[in-house]
């Protein structure tokens, strides 16, 4: 028996389930979601065509207590042998534990979506509601039943709907009583949306109605009234032009008084004067004013009222304005020194012309300590535990300058090794551009300017070639308009010391594997050994010069001899301590609204340079060179250019499900001081937020299959699709492709397995597909995906397809939140 079968028997006979809606719009099916939405029944959720919830919570038993009880007395020994095993106690129980249980089948189910005739004419109404707002005034929409199975006991509901001819706005007039709103009225009307000819939509109306309460109150009509605005529309759907004429009413100021309501034509009101405390009214000593604002403070605390000046809205002698006000409390909040900024406006006098406003800033604790712990698991750590504490001073120099200044650090164990890292970092945020005026003026304070100063360091211990990292950058970030933002980086210093080179060989196992085993083999070597293997340091340095100056048996440009040049050139570029000097450009477009929003759309191009100023500036400096490589503090500094696109759209499919897609396009070109592309600014491929079907680090590059522990390009291309939907419960689960691969171009890198040289290398391209379950803790969702190689680039072409489609092979990964 099939479950949809099973579910069926539950129902009573004059029962059936909703199977789907079908819309037809004068004669054609249509699929518009804004039609379908009007209908708030649902059929029951499937996952991969099986009712999962609605089984669940039909398989619930509510007399389960009863049921437990007769099963207890259906056998005259049954009960008298559960007392002689378990007490009264364990017994009731026992029988709490089931009640309990299909308590949870209801709760965690879904009720049968069950087909109600009382509810189509509502449904009807619904529909024909709807399109009577957007003109239809003679819409009808008929409901009928479409039997889809008897056996499983479902119906279809088809909806026809006949729209009639629209109707259109005809003549616009209007009678405005206050003169001043009358004079605004007619300096905007051309921007309003109510245009002759319009198809008539009752959206239109709300959002001109909207238009003008806003566009008034920003012309310094303080107590301007929303309900003041109405429209008159001349019905006749009796007539045969389909025309309607409207006219706009818009109303004096309706004032309460004991004698009842009074009319009072509107007036535009002025800022008399603007009053900043920056501490409560009880504590404030002196005040000042600056720039026509008048400053009350503490002499406790206090602020550079420069700063705090330009980012008040509001000036006296200026209209009022809504715009300004809000303006003002972003501008005040993102300070980060207030607490909940608010803005209170009174009038000055009697005659209710002029506003004084009272801005109140409530200062934070100058001083605030952070302090968080974790527990941590990685491809190169088994477990391990993380820490971290910070110290934020806010104002610290009174021009609202925050400070943070944070610890961090993770200790853990790798194989039979402990390993830890400590790092700590310095930012100071300033709220504005700090360069020259002429530059900083170019940037105006609507787009929150702000400013960083960091530095950073870090120590790792027992963790690949143990590198102490520096770092210091100065970085600018403003907002070119709405969704919009703009991080230019003008300076980032990186040095990247490898403190434990020699320890090489024992960290990337696979690379001395290669050359062990051709040592083996190769004539000449004995002194190399130490016991059966070669000895490291020493002897994989000897083995390699002994290759690569041509003093061993092996030829030159034979496939032992590559295999030791690729070894020995990887070797150099992983070990090389990096000095980056470079810049960067990073923009930003998300219109996303909030967290809980799934239709939106992210784009990310960033551009960055290094190396490039010191370059022109070699000889000027007298750099060392060495080879043709100029040295800068005894160091070979990196140049490269670098550019990235990422693209993330998320589409709401329905109440339940969301489609998402994430492309990144990034290459890195090393030129002049450079061969190669630093390790730390490479791209990698695998992993829980990349391609799910591979390891992190172990796809790629191109078509090869290297086994290296840190395989890494300087070019990559990524697509994934995700199809995301509920279970039930807190449980989701979700299938997904992924496809890319990381590839180097223009570097020192000679293999063209792992070059990417045209068109014809994006048959390389791997593709992962697979599924997920998630868990929705609320505050972060639990992420487990398995990924199968679908095509598997590394393969010979004749196998790469579906070879790997094996469940043993599957890749599973863990993650937390979403991927993209």
């Amino acid at each position: 028996m099939t479950s949809g079968c099973r579910v069926a028997k539950t129902l009573e006979d004059d029962q059936y389930l909703l199977g789907h809606h079908t819309f037809f719009y004068n004669g054609n099916r249509i699929f518009a979601d804004s039609i379908q939405q009007l209908v708030s029944q649902r059929p029951n959720k499937r996952i991969l065509g099986f009712p999962l919830r609605l089984f669940i919570h039909q398989s619930a038993n509510v007399n389960t207590s009863e049921d437990f009880d007769a099963w207890l007395q259906k056998r005259p020994n049954r009960q008298k042998r559960m007392r002689a095993i378990w007490s009264q106690k364990q017994i009731d129980q026992m029988r709490a534990y089931k009640e309990q249980f299909q308590e949870w089948k209801i709760r965690n189910g879904e009720p049968p979506s069950l087909i109600n005739s009382l509810t189509f004419e509502e449904y009807a109404n619904t529909i024909n509601t709807y399109l009577s707002n957007k003109g239809y005034f003679k819409a009808k929409t008929t409901i009928t039943k479409e039997l889809k199975s008897e056996r499983k006991k479902t119906v279809n509901l088809v909806y026809d709907i006949q729209s009639g001819l629209p109707y259109y706005l005809d003549s616009i007039s209007v009678q405005i009583q206050s003169p001043i709103i009358d004079s605004l009225y007619r300096l905007s009307s051309d921007q309003s949306i109510l245009k002759k000819g319009n198809q008539f939509n009752t959206l239109d109306f709300e959002a001109e109605r909207n238009r003008l309460y806003e566009y008034f109150k920003n012309k310094g009509v303080y107590n301007f009234q929303l309900n003041a605005i109405d429209f008159e529309i001349g019905w006749d759907t009796l007539g045969t032009d389909f025309q309607l004429p409207v006219k706009l009413f818009i109303q004096d100021f309706r004032r309460n008084s004991e004698n009842g309501i009074l009319l009072e034509p509107y007036t535009q009101k002025k800022i008399s004067s603007v009053s900043v405390y920056t501490a409560p009214k009880s504590e404030v000593t002196r005040q000042k004013t600056y720039d026509d604002i008048q400053f009350l403070e503490s002499p406790k605390k206090r602020f550079n009222t420069k700063v705090l000046s330009g980012m008040i809205q509001v000036r006296p002698d200026e209209l009022y304005s809504d715009i300004s006000r809000t303006k003002t409390l972003r501008q005040l909040n993102r300070l980060g020194i207030f607490e909940y900024p608010t803005i209170n406006y009174a009038y000055k006098d009697s005659l209710n012309d002029a506003l004084d406003v009272s801005i109140y800033l409530r200062p934070r604790e100058r001083f605030e300590l952070e302090f968080g712990l974790d527990f941590t698991q990685s491809n190169i750590q088994d477990q391990g535990i993380a820490f971290n504490s910070g110290l934020n001073v806010l104002n610290i120099f009174g021009g609202a300058e925050n400070l943070e200044i944070g610890v961090r650090g993770t200790i853990g164990r790798s194989a039979n090794d402990v390993i830890s890292e400590i790092g700590g970092d310095v930012k100071l945020r300033i709220p504005k551009i700090l360069s020259p005026r002429f530059i900083s003026k170019l940037i105006s304070g609507d787009q929150e300017p702000t400013t960083f100063l960091s530095f950073g360091t870090a120590l790792q211990d027992n963790i690949g070639l143990d590198k102490q990292t520096y770092s210091s950058g100065i970085q600018y970030r403003w907002e070119t308009k709405a969704n919009n933002r703009v991080d230019f980086t003008l300076l980032d210093l990186t040095l990247v010391n490898n403190q434990n080179v020699l320890n090489y060989f024992n960290i990337y196992t696979n690379a001395y594997s290669q050359i062990n085993e051709l040592a083996k083999t190769t004539p000449g070597t004995s002194s190399f050994f130490d016991g059966q293997n070669l000895s490291i340091p020493n002897g994989t340095a000897s083995f390699i010069d002994y290759v690569l100056s041509q003093n061993s048996p092996i030829e030159a440009n034979s496939s032992s001899y590559l295999k030791v040049q690729r070894v020995e050139e990887r070797r150099k570029r992983l070990t090389q301590n990096n000095l980056i000097v470079g810049s960067s450009y990073d923009f930003l477009r998300n219109t996303q609204t909030n967290f809980f929003d799934e239709n939106f759309t992210q784009l990310r191009f960033k551009i960055e340079t290094a190396g490039n100023i010191i370059g022109l500036l070699a000889d000027a400096l007298k750099l060392e060179e060495q080879n043709g490589i100029n040295y800068l503090f005894n160091l070979p500094y990196s140049q490269y250019i670098k550019g990235e696109f990422d693209y993330i759209q998320h589409w709401l499919v329905s109440e339940s499900s969301v489609f998402a897609l994430r492309s990144f396009v990034g290459l890195a070109i090393p030129f002049g001081n450079a061969k190669s592309i630093p390790f730390s600014r490479s791209y990698f491929s695998g992993g829980a937020n990349d391609n799910r079907a591979w390891e992190v680090y172990r796809l790629g590059p191109g078509s090869s299959f290297s086994g290296n522990e840190f395989n890494e390009a300087n070019f990559k291309l990524a697509l994934n699709l995700e199809y995301r939907f509920d279970i039930f419960g807190s449980f989701k689960g979700a299938l997904f492709a992924d496809a890319g691969n990381i590839w180097n171009v223009a570097d020192d890198v000679t293999d063209p397995k792992r070059r990417f040289d045209g068109f014809k290398d994006l048959d390389e391209i791997a593709i992962g597909t697979g599924f997920g379950l998630r868990y929705d803790f609320g505050l972060f969702i639990f992420r487990l995906d398995a990924g199968f190689k679908t095509h598997n680039p590394s393969l010979e072409k004749s196998k790469r397809w579906l070879t790997d489609m094996q469940f043993k092979k599957a890749n599973f990964t863990i993650g937390i939140n979403y991927p993209f």
